[in-house]
Order: C-alpha cells, then structure tokens, then sequence
C-alpha cells in the first residue's frame, strides 16, 4: 500500500510523527509542506493508496499555511484518508476544520489522531505503542473516528482562531536578533514559510509568518526574540535533531 504523508513543522513534533510513521508503515514517504504556492502533484494520478495529513496546532486551529497546502493539493482517486494533530495543550477544534478541508476536496477524513506532546517526553516504550497502534489502523485501512470536540473547543476554534490568523503576518515586526547571532542561515532555512532572508549577515522577516515558532526553537546561539508566546517558548521535540528536520 503505497503511503504518501504530508507534513508542517516549527518544533519538531509533527516531523517526529510523520518520519518514524512513515518508516513503521513501510512503502511510504514523509513530505514537508513547501511553500504555500507550490502544488504537489505527487498524488494526483491516483497510484496512492493512502494519504496521510500531520499537523500542529497553532493560534486555537490549524495553520493557515497547512490550509492552504490541502486545498492545492491534487488528488485522484479514493484513496484511504488519516490525519495527525498534535498539540502541547488544547486541540480545540483543530480535527473539525481538517475534516471539512477533507470533504471540501470531495473525500473522507478515515481517521483521525491527537497526539499530546507534554512537559515529560514520551519513552520510547511509549512511542512505540503510540506509532504501532496508529500504523495498524492504517495498514489495514480501519475507520479510526476522531476524538469528540466539547462545544467549549468548537467554540474557541471558531471565535479566536480567524481573530489570531487576521492578525498574525504582522506579528514578525517584533521579532529581532541580538548580537549572539552569528548569522549562521538557519533561521532561514528552518522556515517553513519563507518568511527569513540573511540580509547582511542578519535575518530579516518578511511579514508572512505563520508563527510556527521554527526559527526561536532551531537558532543555535538562542538570538531570536519577541514578544509573542511562541517567542517564549524554547521548546522543540528532543528525538528530533537540527540536520533530520530540514533534511
């Protein structure tokens, strides 16, 4: 069964999830959600059996970005359907609005996941329990239905998500760099937006941030600071190291 996992990452969480899923189903290949105007034809001519969705949670919803990337994404055929959320807290409403991105492309969400990345990291006896119960369900194309969403989650999704996503391009104007920076590029390439430019030997944001907070956890002298709570968050997911997430 021929697997396809698409996946967007600031921290490292959602790439730890769709890698090692990737390698446990066997037949299947993890890719990063480029830039948002790119179209990914990879599915298009219905030789997939299976599609597969990671996503973070970010501003009470799912990332404009990963919104985006669904709706360009040419699929053909019927083929089995999962996503992946995770999240450090809440999940609000983020399966819902994947759901409905799903059905919109004229197919079903078979199965949906939440995982919680918490203070205490997952052992590895843990982990494996985690990816070996998800890659069952998927080998054998078994309806997994998503966890319910409380009414107080529906309710946040929709009345703070759109209001963060209004205001969040702007947001990077308050991001900067102190002298620890030693203009070392990585910033920019951990982006998933395109967001960075090293102008001079200093990053330069370019106000289509999706505050996916890649560039605050992945800077290796620590430099980049704001005033956002991404910003104050130095958290990214210890399995996964600088070199395996930009590969």
């Amino acid at each position: 069964m021929k697997t396809i996992i698409y996946y967007f990452s600031g921290r490292g969480n959602s790439c730890r999830i769709a890698k090692d899923l990737s390698k446990k189903l066997g037949d299947s290949d993890a890719i990063y959600m480029k830039r948002t105007n790119d179209t990914n034809d990879t599915t298009a001519n219905g030789s997939v059996d299976c599609i597969g969705i990671v996503s973070p949670v970010i501003d009470f919803g799912l990332p404009g970005y990963v919104k985006r990337y669904i709706k360009a994404l040419k699929v053909g055929g019927r083929p089995y359907v999962f996503s992946v959320v995770t999240c450090g807290g809440m999940p609000c409403a983020s399966m819902l609005q994947m759901k409905k991105l799903i059905k919109e492309k004229g197919l079903k969400l078979d199965a949906g996941f939440t995982v919680k990345f918490g203070p205490e990291p997952y052992s590895d006896r843990e982990w494996k329990e985690l990816l070996d119960g998800m890659a069952l369900a998927i080998s054998s194309k078994t309806a997994v239905p998503p966890d319910k969403i409380s009414f107080r989650d529906r309710a946040l999704t929709a009345l703070l998500n759109p209001i963060a996503r209004s205001m969040i391009k702007g947001e990077d104007r308050k991001f900067k760099a102190s002298g620890d920076c030693d203009g070392c590029g990585v910033c920019a390439r951990v982006c998933p937006a395109g967001n960075i430019e090293i102008v001079s030997g200093r990053p330069e944001w370019k106000h289509k941030c999706e505050q996916c907070a890649a560039c605050f956890a992945w800077c290796p002298e620590q430099a980049i600071s704001g005033t956002n709570l991404a910003a104050k968050t130095k958290y990214r997911n210890p399995h996964v190291t600088l070199a395996r997430f930009i590969e």
